[in-house]
């Protein structure tokens, strides 16, 4: 109890902290390089690893680790699958019987530490932090669309700070707040910097009267990172998606239709340096990067166009799938995967697979391309040809609300909106 009010009061402390802030010398950044219809079947063998796994391109994370995976929002963890015993119900826990419909909540996303000891679940409104076996151990409340991330000895709330210990950071807290109606687009953080991309309302507190994208950078001065020097500090007006690649150069979509890759670092007055700004003929609703490639969607009159993107900005290939997609697109190892209404897999702009769906489905790419989905009741594990593999189903038909979380060794965690469920 203690705990938990103390984990409350630090995620309502964080909001309102400033650093102390220099200049430090710019550096430069070099463009990643590239690494290098089938109807979807159920099966009923048990699955074993495949004997070789794609080597995993810089960026992807060892664990589902922020939202759709990583910075660069592609939805694919370097972790292999595996076969799955069973999908074990976890309850909520929350103290004095509390539950998710008593709260008025939905999960929207679960994840997890990279080494395994750790998860946290984001309700909207408030998350939680629990052990590696999904007991609850505190929680606090935070704004509805910022998201979390988790490291193995912290998470971030805010792109700030907390120990998964309940002990005092010394990480300085970011030049960065949140407006309430806003969003975090994307966050990229490690030993020596960190990059914060939101999106700021006009509601205050820290709210600057209109809709803007704004990006804050610093660099860690001391080794235990109490001293950071800003980087860069600015914004673009109204509203966007944004993505985060290895090299720290952001990519951000706006609804005005231009597209921007932003430096890793600001000018001489630290504002964020454009290195590619075009209109593109069409909005983007949702962004990923699978270097070199940008990708992202639009809505066209029969259904999603999905856009793969070089870092000129050009069009390397377009396909239209008739489903609305719900989550920017995965990267599928070699392919790309969009998910929604119905599940896509692309090639080079051929549509090599694809099924409909009569609810909406949320994804996560493995290693190899093969994907964990979240449809319906069940978790599904598929193959990059399509084939369902295994079909796990919840206790009651309960209906499972997050991207699967998908953890280095193959465990993968889900939630509904009454309990947590993992598959070991």
């Amino acid at each position: 109890m203690i705990r938990s009010l103390r984990v409350a009061l630090v995620a309502l402390a964080l909001v309102s902290c400033r650093p102390h802030i220099e200049h430090p010398p710019e550096d430069s950044a070099v463009m990643p390089s590239a690494p290098a219809s089938v109807a979807v079947s159920s099966g009923s063998g048990r699955p074993q690893p495949p004997t070789t796994v794609p080597a995993v391109p810089p960026g992807i994370p060892s664990s589902y680790v922020t939202s759709y995976a990583s910075p660069m929002h592609s939805s694919r963890v370097g972790a292999v699958r595996r076969s799955y015993a069973t999908l074990a119900r976890v309850e909520i826990g929350w103290p004095g019987g509390a539950t998710p419909e008593s709260k008025r909540v939905k999960p929207r996303f679960v994840f997890a530490a990279p080494d395994g000891a750790h998860l946290i679940v984001d309700w909207g409104s408030s998350f939680d932090f629990r052990d590696g076996s999904g007991k609850y151990l505190g929680g606090g409340a935070k704004t509805e669309r910022f998201d979390l991330t988790a490291a193995d000895d912290a998470y971030y709330v805010y792109g700030n700070e907390a120990l998964w210990s309940g002990a005092p950071t010394t990480t300085v807290k970011p030049n960065s707040g949140f407006s309430p109606d806003g969003a975090m687009l994307a966050f990229k953080f490690d030993a020596t910097r960190r990059l914060v991309m939101t999106q700021v309302s006009p509601v205050t507190p820290h709210g600057g009267g209109s809709w803007a994208a704004q990006l804050y950078g610093d660099r860690f001065a001391k080794p235990d990172r109490s001293y950071a020097e800003l980087v860069m500090w600015g914004g673009f007006p109204g509203r966007g998606v944004a993505a985060i690649g290895p090299d720290w150069r952001t990519v951000l979509a706006m609804g005005d239709g231009t597209l921007r890759v932003l430096s890793d670092a600001g000018d001489a007055e630290k504002h964020p340096v454009a290195l590619l700004d075009v209109k593109l003929p069409y909005v983007v609703t949702a962004l990923s990067l699978s270097p070199p490639l940008i990708l992202a969607t639009s809505v066209s009159a029969a259904g999603t166009t999905v856009h793969a993107l070089d870092a000129s900005g050009a069009e390397r290939w377009t396909a239209v799938v008739p489903f609305g997609v719900q989550q920017p697109p995965i990267d599928g190892a070699g392919r790309v995967v969009v998910i929604g209404g119905g599940i896509a897999s692309i090639e080079a702009g051929k549509i090599v697979w694809s099924q409909a769906s009569p609810v909406t489905m949320l994804g996560t790419a493995f290693a190899d391309g093969a994907l964990a989905l979240s449809v319906g009741a069940e978790l599904r594990i598929v193959d990059r040809e399509g084939t369902i593999l295994q079909a796990l189903q919840t206790i009651g038909g309960e209906s499972l609300t997050t991207p699967p979380c998908i953890l280095a060794d193959g465990t993968v965690w889900v939630a509904t909106e009454k309990a947590l469920y993992v598959a070991r």
